[in-house]
Parts: structure tokens; C-alpha cells; sequence
């Protein structure tokens, strides 16, 4: 990461290009792990499925950085290490263009319907919740406020499998260069 994350950085066309297709590779690593650890444990796999998708809207924000005679700027503090940024870009991108790789738990639904307005809020929330797999919290319970070990929520296996799949084809389908 850059010391002080500077507001906006101008690379050369090149590394802008080479950093789009590092970050697409992580991406499908990040989903072949995925995909290579539910058997052992659905929650890790969840985890590095967020992070890629986290990664995706990286991508996302990269691709439309603007061209400068032979530079790019790429929003760096705002954008590039900017965690809520990045996943409202993927969110916007798959709604937008009719996917829904983002669901991986029941609790995204409404009346069994899947609704965008909701997802967004929840998958935010969930999103950091969903990290505590690599990292052990305390929160309040919701009733009486106790400080009670925060757990982070509970996947879908047939819904993770599915959002995988989803985002592995939404990657192949962007067109990086």
C-alpha cells in the first residue's frame, strides 16, 4: 500500500494494464480456493469468495481510470484501497447486468424474493461479518446488550456454490483491455 494514500495516482499504460490482469488472476485464484476448500470448511470459503468479489469491484474501478497521454489516473485513496467502494462498484456492476453472484446466505431474502435494495444494505453489513473467519471478535447481543463472541453468518452452501459460479463467469465476461 502507498505511505499516505494519496488521493490519485498516474501510472503508466502499462502498469495499468499489467494491474488489471493481476488483479483478474487473483480473482479466478481467489475462486479456484474458494472452490477447493468448501468441502473442508464452507465459512473460509466464503471468506476468500468476499475478498474476490471485493477484488472484482477493484477491477471494476480500475477499467475506467482516465487516459492521460499515455498515463492512467487511478483514484487511490477513494476508490482502490477504499474496501466500501470497491464492493458498491461490483454490487452496481452485477445488478446492472442481470447477476446475482453476491447471495451466499438465506438471510439476503425477503419472503423467499431476492430484492436489491435489501441485498445491498445486508451484503455490506454481512460482508465484514463474514471476515471474521480469519479473526476471532467480541459485539453485543441484540437483546440485552452482554458482550457475547461475534459469529460470523451462516452460508448456504447451495447459494455459495452458486455465487462462485456466478462470479467466475462475470470475470470471463469483463473485458479488461
Amino acid at each position: 500500500m502507498l505511505k499516505n494514500k494519496p488521493p490519485h495516482i498516474d501510472i503508466p499504460e502499462e502498469l495499468w494494464k499489467e494491474m488489471m490482469q493481476n488483479v483478474r488472476d487473483g480473482i479466478f485464484r481467489k475462486l479456484k480456493a474458494a472452490r477447493g476448500s468448501i468441502a473442508i470448511d464452507k465459512d473460509v470459503a466464503a471468506g476468500v469468495y468476499v475478498y474476490a468479489v471485493e477484488e472484482f469491484g477493484k477491477l471494476l474501478l480500475l477499467k475506467k481510470a482516465t487516459a492521460l497521454n499515455g498515463m492512467r489516473r487511478v483514484i487511490y485513496r477513494d476508490e482502490f484501497v477504499n474496501h466500501n467502494r470497491k464492493f458498491k462498484a461490483a454490487f452496481d456492476w452485477f445488478q446492472a447486468n442481470g447477476h446475482d453472484p453476491l447471495v451466499i446466505s438465506e438471510t439476503w431474502f425477503v419472503d423467499g424474493l431476492f430484492a436489491w435494495d435489501i441485498i445491498e444494505k445486508r451484503f455490506l453489513a454481512e460482508t465484514e461479518a463474514r471476515l471474521l473467519i480469519f479473526y476471532s471478535d467480541f459485539t453485543y447481543d441484540d437483546k440485552n446488550q452482554m458482550i457475547v463472541i461475534e459469529r460470523p453468518p451462516v452460508v448456504a452452501l447451495d447459494k455459495l456454490q452458486k455465487a462462485i459460479d456466478g462470479l467466475d463467469m462475470a470475470t470471463n465476461s469483463l473485458t479488461i483491455l
